[in-house]
């Protein structure tokens, strides 16, 4: 950050200090942009990016450049004026002189910087509880802005932003003076018949709002003009990327909690990036089956940013209550080692039994006859080399068809009553795509379907013509696939919902769903329910938005949130998401929950199996470590050579 922006973010004032300051005087004064009124854009400039875009995209030009040209015509205007301030008319005029292409455009241009300025104004709420103070105690109060924006738009901006109660509002434009030179201050003085002892201004620009103020012999609070509120998102570097950061910022102070904060600054941008990309993919007259669990807060989503569409259906379904009945289908061991292969990396013996709808108990003394037990732990990717686990399926095989047939046919009376269209769309987060995978097989004739994820692995069940990812899409990107291992518990966590897991179909054809993981966890319950606030809270934010058609909010850029968090966690994080607990194939584990470091030194195989069945290894080694290390890169090491 450069020295500029460092110094303009202090003084950092709370609200209780600067009440205390100006309760002693009679008369307090506000500046306008970055004290009463913030902007959803970094830096000023960047509104005539903007303007730009807007313009291009209204009226098929391609005009380039423009925020250059805008702020030559601005330093012309001011060089050949009699005035200490200009007017917006004056600066446009200004550059029709520069470029005289522009003659035509003048008009159209200035309205949409005017349009703009209105649209990405936002209150600040530091100064709007110590201007709600003043208005409280009938303090006399002015408004003094250095702005050539004119005085009908600046007063809608007030108004839109909750200031409607002041004596007077006082713009350079309009007198022609300006607070950097001290003038228009003076002019204040001398107009209203103000002792300078009986008020005090508050503004964020360290010499027109302060310097200049104490010069006239004025009272002056400096504020801080880069005030950042949020915790994990960084800046970024291009116009899009500071403009979502000025945005979410904005917003933050007004966020009741820090979980509901993170889902809207961590969250909520690759939530509103994945439905806005579907928004453009999926076939509105189709209907889209959004996979439960993982698809609850895309289905809400979705429906705000196309709330024309229909055709949505959320989908109680899940890798357990569909490999059953595609068991029916293909019982065979082959076909069993393809759907189990988005399971966890490890599972015991009596998991998978449940997860193809036996009952485990039953098959104590069979297990026996093969050297395993319940307790047995079988490793996903080598379990087709597990010879004694193949002998004791093959025989058991025509028992595993013969119970999945009751689940085989409440699927199809489930499916039935959807009522879907023949072409089906199936929306989940992805990666191996073994949902998919088994409607395809119980459908198989009777419907087309194509799937849309937020990331599909290179060695996906389902051919590349059914299917579509945003962040991956079947390509083999390693960088990709270590992200996404390493930030698994992050993404599962959010991309969750509040009931059990779907088990099956009963006979009739309704949904049977388990017991909640965290159904005596009410911390980690309330964890979900804060994030999906968070972040559909932004996705209403930002669709409602003039930004939402000028900038482009890219799925990596807004992953980077997930990543800071995932990576550099802090306290609170890795307490609150690491005790979140996760259905693994030995149990319920908890995303980061490590024992201590002198337990593990002494019982180095209880490391080993913790920090395997950890979905959060980050957290789980800087938990237990207690120092900073490049976790990341640590983890990505260990994940390029595992074994």
């Amino acid at each position: 950050m450069k020295i500029k922006e460092t110094i303009n973010g202090f003084p950092k004032l709370s609200t209780a200090k600067l009440i205390d300051i100006v309760k002693e005087y009679d008369i307090v004064s506000f500046d306008i942009f970055d004290t009463l009124i913030k902007r959803d854009v970094y830096k000023e400039y960047d509104v005539f990016d903007l303007v730009e875009k807007k313009y291009n995209s209204t009226y098929g030009d391609n005009i380039l450049n423009f925020k250059d040209i805008r702020i030559e015509a601005e330093k012309n205007a001011r060089k050949i004026s009699d005035k200490e301030e200009v007017s917006l008319s004056e600066i446009y005029a200004s550059i029709v002189k520069i470029d005289n292409k522009y003659n035509t455009k003048i008009r159209e241009l200035l309205s949409l910087e005017e349009e703009i300025e209105y649209e990405i104004c936002y209150q600040n709420k530091l100064i709007k509880q110590v201007y709600d103070y003043c208005v409280s105690k009938n303090k006399q109060i002015y408004i003094i802005s250095d702005m050539y924006l004119s005085r009908n738009l600046i007063e809608r901006m007030l108004i839109k932003n909750g200031y409607n109660t002041y004596k007077r509002l006082f713009l350079s434009s309009e007198v022609g003076l300006q607070k950097r030179t001290g003038h228009l201050f003076k002019y204040v003085l001398e107009l209203e018949g103000i002792k300078k002892e009986t008020i005090i201004h508050i503004g964020d620009n360290k010499r027109n709002d302060w310097i200049c103020a104490k010069k006239m012999g004025i009272s002056a609070i400096n504020i801080a003009k880069n005030n950042t509120n949020l915790i994990y998102k960084d800046l970024g570097s291009n116009v899009d990327d500071t403009t979502i950061w000025s945005f979410i910022n904005n917003r933050l102070p007004y966020i009741e909690n820090r979980n509901v904060a993170i889902g809207y600054e961590v969250y909520g941008p690759v939530l509103y990036s994945f439905v806005n990309w579907l928004k453009d993919n999926i076939d509105s007259n189709k209907s889209i089956l959004f996979f439960s669990r993982d698809c609850y807060v895309v289905k809400r989503a979705y429906e705000i940013v196309a709330s024309n569409n229909q055709n949505s259906i959320y989908f109680y379904g899940s890798r357990r209550s569909l490999l059953v009945p595609a068991l029916y289908l293909d019982s065979s061991v082959e076909n069993l080692c393809r759907l189990v292969k988005s399971e966890s990396a490890q599972f015991t013996v009596y998991g998978l039994l449940k997860k193809i709808g036996l009952s485990p108990q039953d098959y104590r003394e069979t297990l026996k006859r093969y050297s395993l037990c319940l307790d047995s732990i079988l490793v996903r990717d080598h379990l087709a080399e597990n010879k004694n686990f193949i002998l004791f399926y093959n025989s058991i095989q025509n028992e595993v068809k013969q119970n999945s047939e009751m689940t085989y046919r409440g699927f199809v009376k489930y499916i039935e009553s959807l009522k879907c269209t023949h072409d089906l769309q199936v929306v989940d987060i992805g990666w191996r795509c073994t949902m998919q995978y088994c409607l395809e097989n119980l459908l198989k004739n009777k419907n087309s379907i194509k799937g849309y994820y937020l990331g599909v692995r290179e060695d996906a069940f389902i051919d590349k013509n059914n299917f579509l990812g945003l962040f991956l899409n079947g390509e083999d990107d390693k960088e990709k696939k270590v992200f996404l291992a390493a930030m698994t518990a992050l993404i599962e966590i959010f991309f969750s919902a509040l009931h059990g897991t779907v088990e099956g179909y009963d006979i009739d054809g309704n949904p049977i769903l388990g017991e909640h993981e965290c159904i005596n966890d009410f911390s980690s319950a309330q964890l979900i329910r804060d994030l999906h606030k968070g972040a559909i809270r932004f996705v209403e934010d930002f669709n409602g938005s003039i930004i939402k058609n000028l900038i482009d909010i890219s799925i990596d850029e807004a992953l980077n949130g997930i990543k800071k968090l995932g990576t550099k966690p802090q306290k609170e994080e890795i307490d609150s998401f690491g005790k979140f607990p996760f259905r693994m194939g030995v149990g319920i584990v908890n995303a980061a929950d490590p024992k201590s470091i002198i337990g593990y030194i002494l019982h180095l195989k209880n490391f080993f199996y913790d920090f395997s069945n950890s979905n959060w290894k980050i957290a789980f080694l800087k938990k237990m470590l207690h120092i900073n290390l490049p976790y990341y890169n640590i983890f990505k090491i260990l994940y390029r050579h595992k074994r």
